[in-house]
């Protein structure tokens, strides 16, 4: 699925990516601390989202949003849970972590946002990035 090939012909959306973030911070950040995390993340998602679904979303707050929505499922997940340990305890919830679980609604939030933005963009041409990849012709 993602040969050399497919991956090289992916080499000016991922330039176009790289480009769009510098220019951001040249023409936003000048004179101002660059949080570069949030910046580089933004940048790889993009490029990520452009190869699947043949399209980004604009905006640095929309990845730093997904970034900490990211952030806390991985914190949600790497906790340790007494409920996996003594099962007839979960309906307690003593840690809140059902009640933290929130994060994951949130994600299904943002990729239904996605999806429904593409969907709207698609209106029955082509399928775009991600079929292309699947199919092997990149």
């Amino acid at each position: 699925m993602l040969t050399k090939e497919t991956l090289d012909s992916f080499y000016y959306l991922r330039r176009k990516e790289i480009r769009n973030s510098i220019k951001h911070v040249y023409n936003t950040q000048v004179g101002c601390p660059v949080n570069i995390g949030d910046l580089m993340f933004l940048t790889i998602m993009n490029v990520v989202m452009g190869m699947i679904w043949g399209g980004t979303k604009d905006g640095i707050g929309f990845g730093v949003e997904f970034r900490n929505v990211i952030n806390e499922v991985t914190r949600l997940m790497a906790a340790p849970n007494l409920s996996d340990f003594y099962p007839g305890l979960a309906w307690l919830d003593l840690q809140g972590i059902e009640k933290s679980m929130v994060a994951m609604k949130k994600i299904d939030g943002i990729f239904d946002r996605i999806i429904d933005e593409r969907r709207k963009m698609d209106c029955g041409g082509d399928g775009g990035g991600w079929r292309r990849v699947m199919v092997g012709g990149g």
